[in-house]
């Protein structure tokens, strides 16, 4: 039996740094005393820039500033050396009043063990000692209990309230702190080190399957910190607090235009921002790849920019310009195990860096052509794949690929959106191999022997292929198309070793299977299009057309444990609304989930604002390990100028405890549904006042732990308007035009611990 509980949880903004051989990403790791520490001190957890010890009532940070060690290097001043003092300060979370027998328990062991080998004294040292990844005080209040986790570089902790307990036992009292005060409903603790943010606690119940915000505020008394429900709350049922979380968001800090495309992350929780830069200026680090931008002359002629940020961003890893004398644009990355980067897109130099050994080492561009407006590909394009080290210094792998006329620009009626010229997607299959889903304007493009369709369709096709690590090998190549316009835009492996495609096509002659949901062409200047193919791309296993009697196209696809098909798109047709799921009427986004032999509609529906014009260009989704559905894209001003059939994110459905709840029409929008789209769990406006936020193309990426790290084209027109977090690499666009901005934002599901 499911008990009804109230979970209330608070967020400190406090990046940890990453720990150990076998935590997730962005855990922090609680490892417990065995007698290798003092006895009042029940786990010790490492957090950035400082520690957390755990005692039976009360919390203790230790924070330093370890920046300053840098100013004493191998060489240095001697009597400075001598007489440095390390500064660091501690203060202390006291839960009053709390039960005196509480035993913290430690949760969710992971593998791994640590080893405390102090002294002389083998009494005294201590093996194996294990780590977790949450702690539990059981009963620290009557009724009450406490629950101390990470999510995504931040600290949390919940308490947990059971039906009858009183919420007003919980009383916290901060000691050692310089200043403490209530900002924005954030509880602002400052030390002589840094600031840390205890983000406002929200929370909301499901009540007969329909979403119910409760409003919750911190109360300050001095130093003294306890909860108010200024609305009540029904305590018939759970009441859970929404985790989300803006870990950071930076510019890149580039003194010249440069604007923002694509994203990703690694196991670490690091974020690597994909852009391009009109001219030297873009902050490249020392010992990286390519230190000069290479463009030639000529008007509106960019180089690739890519920096890795830190998991918290306050630095940059590593940070590079690539390309050469023509366009060079990146639409899609994504980093392997081994922490290589690897970039997909279009480049118009025939001098872009290959490697020695590439599978195709000259540039075979088409016909002149020009996109966004100012991008000028004077000889045509070729689809490019480079793969970089994990410190960013070398070019491991790098290639052309291409027929005789223009490939990986999407410029037919399937770009109905801003940027939709930079669709495609690089992904990895379960071996590694670089897999890229994109389009082409070459009947000759290489393909190999026996690919379920080796001939070309007409006048723009998709494509997809398979690249071994080294990029000296295809692996495999197809077409995707039939006689009209169809671009590839999302390619997934699935567990059986096959792989999902999903696109737009306004072909009435693409291939289908039998049995497949839509066999025919549905209408409209366009449709979406899905595909299942075997894994050396030989057979069309199932294809079916996706849509309505008027526009609509699949932009973005995933896959739950079983295989189950999602996918993401938009529409300004009768879209079909299947199952108990959530709906807004007249919404122009889509979610469905088919089977995977793409037979059948598992369930439908549509969100939006309700008008006729599509609210969001999609550019990153997610279904997570527990089924929940997470979104993310831009629209407004940017896309409206480019295409009059889209418009604002005005209106659409955001949640009482959103990040942002208001917009200018011209931001981003993120959410995360519950399993099978049954309610909205969270969704929030994510913007500034002044600047029309948008992407100039490609798309970004969740983890599957909820968090998204996206890439935005920031402050155009020189301003400094995106919400960026502080200490972060740069807070302002220093251009006199855009910046790559990025963001990683924590949408993570309300936790599972909130059921007992």
């Amino acid at each position: 039996m499911k008990k009804s509980v109230l979970l209330l949880c608070f967020t400190a903004a406090i990046s940890p740094i990453f720990a150990g051989h076998n935590a997730k990403t962005g855990d922090l790791q609680f490892v417990q005393n065995d007698g290798q520490w003092a006895n009042h001190i029940q786990f010790q957890a490492p957090l950035y820039g400082g520690t957390l010890f755990l005692e039976k009532n009360c919390f203790t940070y230790v924070f330093s500033n370890s920046a300053e060690l840098s100013e004493f290097k191998h060489g240095g001043n001697p009597a400075d050396i001598a007489n440095f003092v390390y500064k660091q300060h501690a203060y202390r979370t006291t839960f009053v009043n709390a039960n005196t027998n509480v035993n913290p328990i430690g949760e969710n062991k992971f593998n791994n063990y640590y080893n405390y080998f102090l002294g002389d004294d083998a009494a005294s040292w201590k093996g194996k000692v294990p780590a977790y990844g949450a702690v539990r005080y059981p009963g620290i209040y009557n009724g009450t209990d406490l629950l101390v986790y990470s999510r995504s570089n931040s600290l949390k902790y919940d308490f947990v309230v059971a039906p009858g307990a009183d919420a007003g036992q919980i009383n916290m009292l901060y000691e050692g702190l310089d200043g403490i005060q209530i900002q924005d409903g954030n509880l602002e603790l400052k030390t002589n080190i840094n600031t840390v943010m205890e983000l406002h606690p929200v929370a909301w119940q499901m009540i007969n399957g329909i979403k119910v915000d409760v409003t919750c505020n911190f109360v300050l008394e001095v130093n003294n910190v306890t909860f108010s429900f200024p609305n009540g709350y029904d305590k018939n049922y759970e009441l859970i607090i929404d985790p989300a979380t803006l870990i950071f968001a930076s510019y890149s800090g580039s003194t010249t235009d440069n604007w923002g495309y694509s994203a990703t992350y690694d196991a670490e929780g690091n974020l690597y921002g994909a852009g391009i830069a009109f001219a030297d200026g873009y902050p490249v680090t020392l010992g990286s790849y390519q230190t000069n931008w290479g463009g030639g002359g000529g008007f509106y002629v960019a180089d690739i920019a890519l920096s890795k940020f830190s998991a918290d961003g306050t630095s940059l890893i590593y940070s590079t310009y690539l390309g050469g004398t023509n366009e060079d644009l990146p639409y899609s990355i994504i980093v392997n195990s081994d922490n290589e980067l690897i970039v997909y897109g279009a480049t118009g130099s025939s001098n872009f860096p290959t490697s020695a050994d590439a599978y195709d080492k000259t540039f075979n561009g088409g016909a002149g052509e020009l996109v966004d407006y100012v991008l000028n590909f004077t000889t045509g394009s070729d689809a490019y794949l480079s793969r970089f080290s994990a410190d960013g210094a070398n070019l491991l792998g790098s290639t052309f690929f291409g027929g005789t006329q223009n490939e990986a620009l999407n410029t037919g009626v399937t770009s109905y959106n801003y940027g939709d010229h930079a669709r495609g997607e690089v992904n990895l299959d379960n071996a590694g191999n670089i897999l890229v889903a994109s389009c082409t304007k070459s009947n000759n493009l290489p393909v190999t022997a026996g690919a379920f369709q080796n001939t070309f369709g007409g006048q723009q096709d998709g494509f997809v292929a398979s690249f071994n690590i080294n990029l000296n090998t295809l692996l495999w190549s197809s077409f995707a198309g039939g006689s009209g316009d169809d671009g590839a835009y999302s390619i997934k492996p699935t567990t059986d070793n096959k792989f999902l495609v999903c696109g737009g096509t306004s072909s009435s002659n693409m291939t289908t299977t039998a049995g497949a949901l839509n066999e025919s062409y549905m209408g409209g200047v366009a449709d979406g299009f899905l595909m299942m193919i075997n894994n050396d791309a030989t057979n069309l296993l199932a294809a079916t057309y996706i849509g309505t009697a008027d526009y609509d196209q699949c932009y973005l696809a995933d896959l739950d444990a079983s295989n189950g098909v999602y996918i993401m798109g938009q529409t300004q047709g009768d879209y079909p609304v299947i199952g108990d799921v959530y709906v807004n009427e007249g919404g122009t986004q889509f979610v469905s989930k088919l089977d995977p032999n793409l037979t059948t509609l598992e369930f439908s529906t549509v969100f939006g604002s309700g008008s006729e014009d599509v609210n969001i260009s999609p550019t990153a989704f997610l279904v997570d390990n527990c089924g929940n559905i997470f979104v993310c894209g831009w629209g407004g001003a940017v896309n409206s100028a480019f295409n009059p059939s889209t418009g604002t994110v005005n209106g659409m459905d955001i949640t009482a405890d959103a990040f942002q709840s208001s917009t200018d029409g011209s931001d981003f929008y993120l959410g995360i549904f519950s399993e099978n789209m049954g309610s909205l769990f969270y969704a929030t406006y994510f913007g500034g006042p002044i600047s029309d936020e948008h992407v100039d193309g490609g798309t970004s990426r969740f983890s599957k732990e909820g968090v998204v790290y996206h890439a935005v084209c920031a402050g155009c027109g020189s301003s400094d308007d995106l919400p960026t977090t502080e200490g972060v690499v740069s807070n302002t666009n220093n251009s006199s035009n855009c910046n790559l901005g990025v963001f990683k934002f924590s949408l993570a599901p309300p936790p599972t611990t909130a059921e007992f």
